[in-house]
């Protein structure tokens, strides 16, 4: 994050202070140049516009460069973590007895989350419930479901 920001705010104030001192340099040896009769005032006058055309151009490769900064950035961080060591994962080692084909909850009490949402948590008591309601009838509908595949 602190490299996005550097180049991105970075970006315009630079690009002012070099638009003011080279525009400042550039009036002052042109001027001088046409007082002292060697160019014209026309080809003074068009190199200055031909300049400020410029401008533009420039401003928009120099934001097109902090983009170009923010996405190595990001790519960075994504190859630190694809360079990461592998994480030993352990298989299974327990083997489960007398499964049936089917996990059941019996007796399950909702009532301490209900209780914690609305004593702890400051939620509406009837939402709270609404809610849990919801989720059982979509684990009753789901229980239903995987019985039918399996």
């Amino acid at each position: 994050m602190k490299k996005n920001v550097k180049y991105v705010e970075m970006t315009s104030p630079f690009l002012e202070v070099l638009g003011v001192a080279s525009s400042a340099f550039i009036l002052w040896y042109g001027g001088s140049q046409v007082l002292s009769g060697e160019i014209s005032q026309g080809t003074f006058l068009a190199f200055i516009v031909a300049l400020f055309m410029m401008y533009t151009p420039i401003r928009i490769l120099f934001k097109i460069m902090a983009s170009i900064q923010t996405s190595l950035a990001g790519a960075e961080r994504v190859f630190e973590i694809l360079d990461l060591p592998e994480e030993k994962v352990r298989e299974g080692q327990k083997e489960l007895i007398d499964f049936q084909g089917k996990i059941e909850f019996k007796d399950a009490d909702y009532s301490e989350i209900v209780n914690y949402l609305a004593n702890e948590r400051n939620f509406s008591r009837e939402r709270v419930q609404t809610s849990v309601n919801r989720l059982k009838q979509s684990l009753v509908n789901r229980s239903h479901t995987l019985e039918q595949w399996f």
